[in-house]
C-alpha cells in the first residue's frame, strides 16, 4: 500500500480493531500523499475524537469543513469534540448549523437533543427528540431518550408511552427501568 487510499482504507480496520495510534499513522501518511480531501481530514479527526484528542480533532474537523461545508456530519462531529471539551456554546452552535444544513435529519435534531439532555434543558430535549422522531417514526433512540426527558418532567404516562414505542421499534429497555417508568 503506497498510496492515499489504501492507507485509508487500513486505518479504517485498524480504528474499528480499536488500533487507533496505528489508524491515526495511516491517516497521516493518507493525508500527506493526498490532495487535502475533506475525507482525509474527516478520518483523521474522528481517530483523534476517539482517542481523546480534541484539540487536534477540532482542528482537523475545521479542515474538513472548510472543503465540504454542506456536510453535516461534520458539524456533528466538531459539535461532539467541542462538547468533551466543555465547550457548551460551540457545541451547541455546531449542532444547529447541522440542522440548517438538513433540517429533516433526524440524527442532528437527536444529538441536538443529547447536547440539552446532558445539561438538563428539558424543554429544549423534548423538543429536538421530538423533532427527530418526526423525521424517523422509528427512531427507537429518539423515543428512549424522550421518555427519560419525560420521566424528569414528571409526565409518567406520556414517559411509559414512549419506553413502549422504543421498545416496538428495537430497543431493548431494562427490566428496571420499565417498572419505575410503567408503573401499572
Amino acid at each position: 500500500p503506497g498510496h492515499s487510499i489504501s492507507k485509508n482504507n487500513l486505518a479504517a480496520i485498524k480504528r474499528k480493531e480499536g488500533k487507533l495510534a496505528e489508524a491515526e499513522k495511516y491517516l497521516r501518511e493518507a493525508k500527506s500523499e493526498a490532495n487535502n480531501t475533506s475525507s482525509h481530514y474527516t478520518n483523521l479527526a474522528l481517530v483523534q475524537l476517539e482517542n481523546g484528542q480534541y484539540r487536534e480533532a477540532i482542528l482537523n474537523f475545521d479542515s474538513a469543513i472548510a472543503l465540504d461545508p454542506n456536510e453535516g456530519e461534520l458539524f456533528i462531529n466538531r459539535g461532539l469534540a467541542k462538547e468533551k471539551m466543555n465547550d457548551w456554546k460551540g457545541a451547541r452552535d455546531d449542532f444547529d448549523i447541522a440542522i440548517h444544513v438538513d433540517s429533516e435529519w433526524p440524527k442532528a435534531w437527536f444529538v441536538e437533543g443529547n447536547h440539552f439532555m446532558k445539561q438538563k434543558l428539558w424543554s429544549e430535549a423534548l423538543e429536538n427528540y421530538t423533532m427527530a422522531i418526526t423525521y424517523d417514526q422509528n427512531y427507537s433512540m429518539a423515543y428512549y431518550n424522550r421518555a427519560i426527558v419525560y420521566y424528569q418532567l414528571k409526565l409518567f404516562d406520556k414517559a411509559c408511552a414512549d419506553l413502549q414505542k422504543a421498545e416496538e421499534t428495537g430497543m431493548t429497555p431494562e427490566s428496571k427501568m420499565k417498572a419505575k417508568f410503567c408503573r401499572e
